[in-house]
């Protein structure tokens, strides 16, 4: 008995077939797991500046002496940093996905990074502010809340 002449090809059809769906299906998991990754950078360094901001806003600066004075101006310096790293991942973040929906995250953002560094950020005389401090931990939570929001209604549509 003879094989019919269309098996052989349905047959590799059919494997064809399965390979371009799995690479439609890799590719994506492989798209997703980049932005998850970047999302959980971007969230980890806003955590990490959001307790130096927190530290930094609960320091009062009068009466310091000198090298407690170059202290926290290295940690300002380092805060601007941050800030400038935080705002090169959000910007990232955006241009890596633009269906990624920050509609919710930009107010939250723009709110942390005016706390952060706004106000009397480099005054020599200044009292200590607990309510900047507490501010900042709280729109780090809720931006980190938010931001992971936005990504699982991103990876729940497929295109």
């Amino acid at each position: 008995m003879q094989t019919p002449w269309y098996i052989p090809i349905v047959s590799v059809l059919g494997a064809v077939l399965v390979a371009i769906i799995n690479y439609i299906f890799l590719k994506f998991r492989d798209k997703s797991d980049r932005l998850s990754k970047l999302v959980d950078n971007f969230c980890n360094e806003v955590n990490e500046t959001s307790i130096a901001g927190s530290k930094h806003w609960l320091l009062s600066t009068k009466g310091l002496p000198a090298d407690k004075l170059l202290e926290l101006k290295e940690q300002e310096c380092e805060l601007v940093g941050r800030q400038e790293r935080i705002d090169a991942l959000f910007q990232t973040l955006k241009y890596q996905d633009k269906k990624l929906k920050f509609d919710e995250v930009q107010p939250d953002f723009d709110l942390f990074v005016t706390k952060l560094t706004g106000g009397q950020f480099r005054v020599k005389e200044r009292e200590d502010d607990p309510q900047i401090a507490n501010m900042l931990q709280h729109t780090a939570a809720s931006m980190n809340g938010r931001i992971r929001r936005a990504l699982s209604d991103r990876l729940k549509r497929f295109f």
